[in-house]
């Protein structure tokens, strides 16, 4: 179950309801320790599409706004014009990432790492059939700053995510915007409504095809198996995206681009230094660890959801949790972890590992390789339109 926007506040749910994970979109999950290092990325909810533009973008792109805002219910029609229309403009500010100015505005690491990019998405292509297309072929200097944030609400007292919805991309559990004040009215207005939230930084998105998508500046602050898993992540988004099913679209990218970085590294072994594949490998072991934290809060939480004890005692019992989860990932990465804070946070984090179990035995199924679950995925939405039973 899922609860839209057209609520003026949380309903009151039955007791013992099952409740199925929503949350945002990445190549660093907002509940890794990654992600809290280095933001999450997410696809765009403005112009998102299970298709793809077939004419030129200058073509396109002022019908399809006024489209968009058109066929908006209510007030989304200028929230999806005002976000298109700055990714209209960050468009234009990019430049070829082989001009000499990017090199200039880079520092020496940052032009170091440069080269790998153009490594990355031919290894996209050639061992994982992935579709980059004409994306990361230009750069945005974004000077620091994430290029966006994330509003992701849940109900307080199950883990039921509050969802958008939008034209083309269908409803989605997450809500991006350019300005970060208006992030925190967004957020605030549910605050209001006694909705649970959370605000994420953004580093990096997929428009998937609709526009031409940047190397961002802070994408050359990371390693390079950092680097790698983030464009492989979004070019998963911009091959094979299934509208309306957030979770799918996380971990099919999470699971794909961690397989496919684990390839990458062991193709370039001896020019990749060995303590920085030694670092992501240590890195991926506490992902797992940390993964098995959130997937037990999450059975406590849905247990005491379920079975809620007398009194006004669940939202008590609720921040007990949280926090008993939070220190527990501050002693396994050995810093201070802010979130989960909220069922929100619980929500986003989830949403890139959900389907991983799954994914990871279809992929054994379909030859043991992300390509060949890759090729799998896209022949049943081609032929069935729909995906694995075991998916949905």
């Amino acid at each position: 179950m899922s609860v839209t926007k057209e609520r003026d506040g949380p309903a009151v749910l039955p007791t013992g309801l099952a409740q199925r994970a929503a949350g945002g979109s990445s190549g660093f999950s907002p509940g890794s320790a990654r992600g809290q290092r280095a933001g999450f990325s997410q696809v765009s909810s403005c112009l998102a599409s299970a298709g793809r533009p077939r004419r030129p973008l200058h073509r396109v792109v002022m019908p399809l706004l006024l489209l968009a805002a058109l066929a908006a219910p209510g007030c989304q029609g200028g929230y999806v014009l005002r976000q298109a229309i700055e990714q209209w403009r960050l468009s234009r500010r990019q430049i070829d990432l082989a001009a000499p100015e990017v090199g200039e505005r880079l520092a020496p690491e940052q032009r170091d790492r440069l080269p790998w990019v153009k490594r990355i998405l031919e290894f996209s292509r050639e061992e994982l059939a992935l579709t980059p297309g004409d994306s990361y072929q230009t750069f945005l200097d974004v000077e620091g700053r994430p290029v966006s944030y994330i509003v992701i609400a849940a109900h307080p007292e199950a883990l039921v995510a509050y969802e958008w919805c939008f034209p083309f991309v269908g409803c989605v559990s997450y809500k991006g915007f350019f300005s970060e004040q208006d992030a925190s009215e967004e957020a605030e207005r549910l605050r209001r409504q006694d909705w649970d939230v959370e605000v994420f930084q953004v580093r990096a998105f997929s428009t998937l095809g609709w526009f031409r998508d940047p190397v961002l500046s802070t994408m050359l602050d990371l390693e390079i198996p950092d680097l790698a898993e983030l464009l492989i992540h979004e070019t998963v988004h911009r091959t094979l995206y299934v509208a309306d099913r957030t979770t799918f679209n996380e971990s099919l990218a999470t699971h794909v681009a961690r397989e496919g970085t684990l390839l990458f590294l062991e193709r370039y072994k001896e020019e990749i230094p060995p303590e920085i594949r030694e670092d992501y490998l240590q890195e991926q072991m506490l992902a797992d660890q940390d993964d098995l934290v959130m997937r037990r809060l999450r059975r406590d939480l849905e247990a005491l959801y379920s079975n809620p004890p007398p009194g006004a005692t669940v939202r008590a019992r609720k921040a007990e949790m949280l926090a008993t989860a939070r220190r527990a990932r501050g002693i396994l990465h050995g810093f201070h972890f802010s979130s989960p804070a909220t069922n929100a946070g619980v929500l986003a984090a989830e949403t890139y590992q959900d389907l991983r179990p799954d994914l990871e035995r279809l992929q054994e199924r379909a030859g043991g390789h992300p390509r060949d679950l890759m090729a799998y995925l896209m022949a049943e939405m081609e032929e069935r339109g729909t995906l694995p039973e075991e998916l949905r």
